[in-house]
């Protein structure tokens, strides 16, 4: 029923219809017209004969008859019909009157203006539709274009870092022993020691151990139990080697004493793995740490790789550079002087954990 009340809504089936029915009306009244003229011409041929009760003239008439009658009858029949298709509950529905009462100039026209002005509101929508899409893609643009600026900006920070860094290693380089926080040369701890290309010198911790984050995994998974627990941090580590040029096995094995090797309640509770204080940035202090020692509270950090890479900063920054406020040479030792107010046993521990990750070194590497 749908379907067929749409197509006689549909002004173009109309049009054809309209066009069917005038034909069709102009045939309803032209042929029998004519068939008239021809049976009279036929009448009078036959009275004109002499012979008017011959039946080989009277039976071709009385045949014509009979069609001009069915003539007349053929619309008729083609509504009852169509009439009788849709009341027979056979899924058929043929609304024939409908369709032929609508099939008028002025429904053709009405059905016209309506599909246009419903094509006229689908095309709005959709025009809308296009420009909140493209006002979408330009949003997205635009973000896309801010992050690629901000990341510039970092890059160009960055770049500018390491050539401050840069400098001033060229400028220590060519003071030698000069600066106010020199080293004495005699807090020499330990033996270099390499393999392959990865280093390990507690004589000066600034040289990098050229180690991968896949080989560190490799180390920290041969050395197994609790060494385990730095596997997180190691592209943290390497990060923090390559910027901040701290060796990742002196900075792994000196919070693996101070965090008892991402065991303690500090470094779980604060993300901080050596014990930092807080001094004077409440924000920053970390609510649910245990009894901290002394007045001064624990500081707290966003994450365990965060606390390395800001602990590294500062560690080159304060205790590696010449001239740094805690600067008694690059060794073991020498940060272990101001560190944590020169404690033998640490520094020993920190070689031996060095020392026993380097074994590993051999092994994997």
């Amino acid at each position: 029923m749908f379907l067929v009340l749409k197509a006689c809504q549909d002004y173009r089936f109309l049009s054809v219809l309209s066009y069917v029915k005038t034909v069709v009306n102009i045939m309803f009244y032209l042929v029998p017209a004519i068939a008239i003229l021809f049976i009279g011409f036929r009448v009078a041929k036959i009275v004109m004969s002499g012979d008017p009760g011959n039946k080989d003239h009277i039976k071709p008439l009385v045949s014509k008859i009979i069609a001009l009658v069915a003539v007349f009858f053929v619309p008729t029949l083609v509504s009852l019909l169509a009439s009788l298709l849709s009341n027979s509950g056979i899924g058929v529905a043929v609304e024939y009157d409908a369709c032929m009462e609508h099939a008028t100039s002025e429904y053709i026209s009405f059905y016209r203006a309506k599909e246009e002005a419903e094509d006229k509101v689908e095309e709005q929508k959709k025009a809308q539709e296009n420009k909140v899409a493209e006002k979408e893609r330009k949003k997205v643009d635009e973000t896309r274009e801010k992050a690629r600026k901000e990341n510039e900006k970092i890059a160009e920070e960055e770049r500018k870092k390491q050539e401050a860094r840069e400098a001033a290693e060229d400028a220590e380089d060519e003071d030698g022993d000069s600066s106010s926080g020199e080293w004495n040369g005699e807090l020499i701890d330990g033996t270099a020691q390499s393999w392959k290309d990865v280093v390990w010198d507690p004589n000066d911790v600034t040289k990098i151990s050229n180690l991968t984050a896949a080989q560190l995994k490799k180390v920290l998974e041969a050395k197994g139990g609790n060494a385990t627990n730095f596997i997180p941090l190691i592209n943290a580590y390497i990060t923090n080697e390559h910027t901040n040029k701290v060796n990742a096995i002196f900075f792994l094995s000196l919070h693996a004493i101070e965090s008892g090797w991402v065991t303690s309640s500090v470094s779980n509770a604060c993300n901080n793995l050596g014990g930092w204080k807080d001094f004077g940035n409440p924000s920053k202090v970390c609510a649910r740490a245990p009894a901290n020692e002394g007045s001064t509270p624990y500081k707290w950090f966003n994450s365990k790789g965060d606390f390395v890479m800001e602990v590294g900063s500062s560690m080159h920054k304060h205790y590696l550079t010449p001239g740094g406020s805690h600067y008694h040479g690059p060794s073991v030792r020498g940060i272990i002087h101001d560190y944590n107010c020169q404690s033998e046993s640490e520094v020993q521990s920190i070689i031996s954990i060095g020392n026993d990750l380097f074994s590993y070194v051999k092994r994997v590497v």
